[in-house]
C-alpha cells in the first residue's frame, strides 16, 4: 500500500465513523420524541458529556490526518508522491476528502438538531438556573469542538492545494450536507432566540459561536480561510483553548516530571 492509498483509506474510515455517530444521534432524538418522556437536566448533562468525550477522540484523529497531510504534501515527499502515485490516486483522494468533509457537516447537523430538541425540554425554575447553565457550558464545548473540526477540514484542503492542479469541486453529497448543516444551525439559533433556558451570558456566547460556524455552510469561503490562517505551527490537536478539560494540568505535570529528571541526572 502506497502513501496516498493509506491516506485515502484513513479518510474513508474516519468518514464512516463520523456518519455512524451522526445516525446514532438522530436516532436518539427520534426515540425520545416517540416516547415523549421528560428528560432531567442531570440526564442531559451526562449525555452531553459522553458526546464531548467522543468528539475529543475524533478531533485527535482528524488532527492526526491533517498533520499527516502536512508531512506528505511538502518538499521531497510531494515530489515522490507526484511521480510514483499521483496519477492513479489523486481523484480517489479528492473524493475521500469531500466525503470526510460532508460527514463532518452531517455530524454537526445532527448535533444542532439534538440541541434544538433538548433546549425545549429544559424548563428550570429560577433556583435551578445554575444546573441549566451546566448544560449550556457543555453545549459550548461541543460547539467549539465542532468549529474545530470544520477548521481542520479546511486546513487539509489548503495543504492539498499545494498540489499543482488540485481542483476540489463540491459534489452533490457535500452540497446537500452543507445545506442541511446551515438549516439546522439556523433552527438552533432561532430556538435560542425564542426560548433559552440559559443565562444571557451563556446564550450570547452560544449564538456567537453559531455565527462563526455559519460561513462553513458555503463551499470554500475565502473569509473562513482568513479567519484562522496562520503560519504558526499547531501546538495541540485542538486549536481552541479549553476545548479539552485538563490539558493545562497535564502540561504542568509533564514540565514537573522533566524538571525532576534533569535534577536527578545532575
Amino acid at each position: 500500500m502506497g502513501l496516498l492509498e493509506a491516506a485515502i483509506s484513513m479518510e474513508k474510515a474516519v468518514a464512516a465513523i463520523v456518519m455512524t455517530q451522526a445516525a446514532q444521534m438522530n436516532s436518539w432524538v427520534h426515540a425520545r420524541k416517540e416516547q415523549q418522556s421528560v428528560v432531567t437536566t442531570q440526564q442531559l448533562i451526562r449525555w452531553l458529556d459522553t458526546y464531548r468525550a467522543w468528539l475529543d477522540a475524533i478531533l485527535l484523529i482528524q488532527s492526526a490526518l491533517y498533520r499527516r497531510m502536512q508531512v506528505l504534501f511538502v518538499g521531497s515527499s510531494l515530489t515522490m508522491i507526484r511521480d510514483l502515485e499521483g496519477s492513479s490516486h489523486k481523484q480517489a483522494l479528492k473524493q475521500a476528502l469531500v466525503a470526510n468533509e460532508a460527514s463532518v457537516c452531517t455530524l454537526l447537523e445532527s448535533l444542532f438538531s439534538f440541541l434544538s430538541f433538548y433546549v425545549t425540554q429544559i424548563q428550570p425554575a429560577r433556583q435551578e438556573r445554575q444546573k441549566a447553565d451546566g448544560v449550556g457550558s457543555i453545549m459550548m464545548i461541543l460547539l467549539l469542538q465542532g468549529e474545530e473540526m470544520l477548521r481542520l477540514q479546511t486546513r487539509k484542503r489548503e495543504v492539498l492545494e499545494l498540489w499543482e492542479d488540485w481542483q476540489a469541486e463540491p459534489g452533490d453529497e457535500q452540497q446537500r450536507s452543507k445545506h442541511s448543516f446551515r438549516l439546522a444551525l439556523e433552527k438552533l439559533r432561532t430556538q435560542l432566540d425564542l426560548h433559552s433556558p440559559f443565562s444571557k451570558s451563556v446564550t450570547q456566547k452560544t449564538k456567537e459561536t453559531l455565527i462563526r460556524m455559519k460561513p462553513y455552510s458555503v463551499f470554500k469561503t475565502p473569509q473562513v480561510q482568513a479567519s484562522f490562517h496562520s503560519a504558526r505551527p499547531v501546538e495541540e490537536p485542538w486549536l481552541n483553548e479549553g476545548v479539552t478539560p485538563g490539558i493545562k494540568r497535564r502540561k504542568r505535570a509533564n514540565r514537573s516530571t522533566k524538571k525532576d529528571e534533569e535534577e536527578n541526572s545532575e
